[in-house]
């Protein structure tokens, strides 16, 4: 929900962590400005918190990358392909792996340190990977 994403975005399994946007707007069945435009009207009537402000942001980013990408165009997707959103995807993982977008050098992406942030019961690598993978010391 708009009074929870940012506090639950991160979270990699169950029923509550995401706005569940993803899917409409990569096929065009929900616009950004349909959802920027809902947004403030929630804002208006709940008021402005941290997790409306990081579904707006969230947006700005769909937008960049997806605009970034005309540079390389189907270049950029001929190795491999992810899910719904692939320009999102894509970008932030050339983000975090210090490619692309990303003005700062030297950005490097930290599995451990993710297991640790995000999964530090081991539970999501546990459900993909099986029980051996499941945990980090």
């Amino acid at each position: 929900s708009a009074q929870s994403c940012k506090a639950t975005r991160n979270r990699l399994t169950g029923t509550d962590y995401s706005a569940r946007f993803s899917p409409w707007l990569a096929v065009g069945a929900l616009s950004p400005r349909t959802v920027f435009q809902h947004l403030k009207a929630h804002e208006a009537r709940f008021g402005a918190n941290e997790s409306t402000y990081w579904i707006w942001f969230e947006l700005l980013w769909r937008d960049f990358f997806r605009f970034w990408t005309l540079k390389p165009g189907v270049r950029l997707f001929r190795a491999r392909s992810i899910d719904y959103d692939v320009y999102s995807n894509h970008g932030n993982w050339l983000y975090l792996a210090g490619r692309g977008a990303d003005p700062r050098q030297g950005r490097w992406f930290n599995p451990d340190k993710q297991a640790a942030d995000h999964d530090p019961d081991g539970a999501y690598r546990a459900l993909w990977a099986g029980p051996a993978v499941g945990h980090t010391p």
